[in-house]
């Protein structure tokens, strides 16, 4: 069976690695100019050109028996079309309305789940009005291309907003929302199947720095009775909203009135890479059974589960040899910032975790002033950000 994924990154690289091992055959439809380094040796590469048409694509993709996506930035004409000659999954309607935030932000008011307050501005006479309305703090977002911190700027005061007036050419699609204050960050892992079935993996806590995700830990602990039912509810309004099927990763906040949801991915997601070990069942595993047709697998966890991204470089040989970790990586040239990998772990106690996870961050980041170590990126480490992470 042949399976085609649009994109040519680290996520299609790891659903051939875990489709191989289950009987699949892969293809990847790339654009002119995307990299393919992830997956050369998993599958053909096609190269996408304008004007192409739907059928002919099919063909060089070996006629696949289903279609799926490894990013939301993809052609959703093309996808559209492509659905004559086989299914695609998520539906390329789902996926416009995730590459648009202002679309997403939309969606999730008709269907009643909970987000930032936000206005959608596309000049300086609207960001000013927005302001206006919203308040400050509050952030701005460009609707396409802003992932992991890219395209958002920050206003806690009016200087801000005048700087970003004076130096910026406002002349694109943003939301500006109210800033939030939140307890934690946490992610939702569903998946579902052609037929409507569901699952979901344990609630997933995130921690980021300038956008970019540096730790997941699962399962998320002290998540109160009131809290578990909200996320029973948002997950109950997709699922009837939307004819999902694979891999829906639900971005949110933990405030002090409850559950507010930052952002969609309708794919397999970062926040997960830690089910590869600490689950049952895989998210790309389970994304795959999701969009073939088979049944889905158990989404319970191994005890306690952490990750950690590889952010500009790769891992030293004191975490390679522990032998409750996994290191994936992705087969890309080294650039500060760049995701390059990331280090599963697993543990039957989450304090113990905790702090094998903070002895990982020093070693994978921790001295500064070693010549031998790669460039730190975004100054992700520095000593606030490690002191936040180590218990108490």
């Amino acid at each position: 069976m042949r399976i085609a994924v649009v994109g040519a990154g680290q996520l299609a690289r790891m659903l051939a690695l875990e489709g191989w091992a289950m009987g699949f055959q892969f293809s990847f439809l790339a654009t002119h100019d995307e990299s393919s380094v992830c997956v050369d040796g998993l599958g053909s590469v096609i190269r996408y050109q304008a004007g192409t048409s739907a059928a002919e694509v099919y063909l060089k993709l070996g006629s696949p028996v289903v279609i799926t996506v490894e990013k939301e930035d993809v052609d959703i004409d093309l996808l559209k079309a492509l659905q004559q000659f086989c299914p695609v999954y998520p539906d390329p309607s789902i996926i416009h309305v995730c590459q648009h935030r202002g679309r997403e932000r939309d969606f999730l008011n008709k269907i009643g789940v909970p987000c930032a307050v936000y206005q959608k501005v596309s000049n300086v006479d609207e960001l000013s009005a927005a302001i206006d309305l919203i308040g400050l703090p509050a952030i701005l977002k460009s609707c396409v291309a802003g992932y992991d911190g890219l395209n958002q700027w920050h206003f806690e005061k009016r200087a801000d907003v005048i700087k970003f007036i004076n130096t910026t050419d406002l002349s694109f699609q943003c939301i500006l929302e109210r800033k939030v204050s939140f307890t934690r960050e946490f992610s939702i892992i569903l998946v579902r199947d052609i037929n409507g079935n569901h699952l979901r993996y344990p609630l997933t806590q995130n921690r980021h720095c300038k956008g970019v995700l540096l730790t997941s830990k699962a399962p998320v602990q002290d998540f109160d009775t009131r809290l578990n039912s909200q996320v029973d509810d948002i997950i109950k309004r997709f699922i009837h909203a939307w004819n999902y099927v694979g891999i829906l990763a639900i971005e949110c906040f933990e405030t002090d009135s409850g559950v507010l949801v930052n952002e969609l991915a309708p794919r397999v997601h970062n926040s997960g890479h830690w089910t590869q070990l600490g689950a049952n069942t895989s998210q790309f595993q389970n994304h795959l059974r999701a969009i073939t047709g088979m049944v889905l697998g158990a989404t319970e966890a191994w005890g306690h589960a952490g990750m950690i991204n590889l952010l500009g470089c790769t891992a030293p040989s004191a975490v390679l040899c522990q032998s409750n970790s996994q290191v994936h990586l992705y087969n890309k040239n080294p650039r500060p910032g760049r995701k390059l990998g990331h280090v599963n772990l697993v543990h039957y106690d989450d304090r113990q975790l905790t702090e094998q996870m903070y002895q990982i961050l020093g070693d994978v980041y921790g001295d500064k002033n070693d010549s031998k170590r790669p460039e730190i990126p975004l100054q992700i480490l520095d000593k606030v950000i490690l002191s936040d992470l180590k218990p108490e």
